[in-house]
């Protein structure tokens, strides 16, 4: 394996040896979860003429990965520390090889911190850089209608030197029960705590989003144009949507006043805008929110304002790449394509977060 020890999010080059021209056998993954979950994945693989067969960096066999107990809520949640992968290859269902490779949702040196709304005026989870970083743009992650901090985009976003804390809105001890009447001030607050972390350039804070985090991204950067330097809004809306599940109450509250229903005025963002959407998205249109997005940006004279649009991903865009995609048939998109847009939306964030730090 190359490397033998990689974050979840580095492609790894599996390369076996000794097998004879052309003989057909199985690569086999085994791993855990962090709740200790097992979890298994197979890919057919041929040797070449030279009895080689090399993976080349793709990594399908991760993507194969499924949960042996096969529960209805089992959803590879990679953990921050070393975790070893198992590697055999199967011949008629016998190992005649083994390899072993760690992969860790966080980089050494990163360290984790949980926040309080007693103390910090926000729930969630700060993840500094190692130590010795450079000051760089620092990034508060928020999760969709599921009710997840972003925990995990989190990690790795600190694991490439960019400080980030992941922030729960709802659902959690001292905030609301649903998406619903969720004060923008309470993401101000957030904000302006991050900004206070040791590291952190106040000038450069980013708001990286997905899904209902992705409509409230763009809103707290219009709403808060003097905190927020760029968004990154994943299968986002480009309006506001209602409160969820009770559809009766606004998600959303400025100044003690519901934020109505409506398009959000992107226009209003003092930094750069990177939008990602997926065109079989069947949860809703992120696809022509992203267009719309841009269309409104480019109709008030903001030309700073991006959008992509992968043709085979779904909803699932927003999930950590390298790892099996989820639910395909609710979510939309292809298994490949989604796994595809995934990596290459990854890509495309971190480039946004080191162009913001020149």
């Amino acid at each position: 394996m190359t490397p033998a020890a990689a974050l979840v999010d580095a492609p790894v080059d599996i390369r076996v040896t000794g097998l004879a021209p052309r003989q057909s056998v199985t690569l086999q993954a085994t791993t855990k979860d962090y709740l200790g979950k097992l979890w298994r994945g197979q890919l057919a693989a041929r040797a070449d003429a030279h009895g080689v067969y090399d993976t080349r960096g793709d990594m399908h066999l991760f993507w194969s990965l499924h949960c042996v107990s096969a529960v209805a809520d089992c959803f590879l949640v990679p953990a921050l520390a070393p975790t070893d992968v198992d590697i055999d290859v199967l011949r008629s269902g016998r190992a005649v090889g083994h390899g072993v490779l760690s992969r860790r949702g966080a980089a050494a040196g990163v360290t984790w911190t949980n926040t309080t709304l007693a103390q910090d005026g926000v729930v969630g989870t700060y993840f500094a850089p190692p130590p010795g970083s450079p000051p760089a743009p620092a990034v508060m992650v928020i999760g969709g209608s599921e009710g997840g901090y972003g925990y995990y985009p989190a990690a790795l976003v600190a694991s490439h030197g960019y400080p980030a804390v992941a922030v729960a809105y709802f659902k959690e001890p001292g905030l609301p029960s649903t998406l619903a009447n969720i004060p923008l001030e309470y993401f101000e607050t957030a904000l302006r705590w991050l900004a206070g972390q040791p590291g952190v350039d106040p000038k450069r804070l980013v708001v990286l989003g997905t899904s209902r985090g992705g409509e409230a991204s763009l809103l707290i950067g219009s709403a808060f144009p003097d905190l927020v330097h760029g968004v990154v809004a994943v299968v986002p809306s480009e309006q506001v949507y209602p409160g969820f599940p009770d559809t009766s109450s606004p998600a959303w509250t400025l100044g003690g006043k519901p934020v109505p229903v409506g398009p959000i005025p992107v226009e209003k963002i003092a930094g750069p805008v990177l939008a990602l959407g997926g065109a079989k998205d069947e949860v809703w249109d992120s696809s022509g929110a992203v267009e719309r997005i841009v269309d409104r940006a480019r109709a008030y004279g903001r030309k700073d304002v991006v959008g992509v649009v992968y043709p085979n991903a779904g909803h699932g865009l927003s999930y950590v790449e390298n790892m099996p995609p989820v639910a395909v048939g609710e979510f939309g998109g292809t298994f490949e394509g989604n796994e595809r847009a995934q990596t290459a939306s990854w890509a495309r964030t971190l480039q946004f977060l080191a162009a913001l730090g020149k």
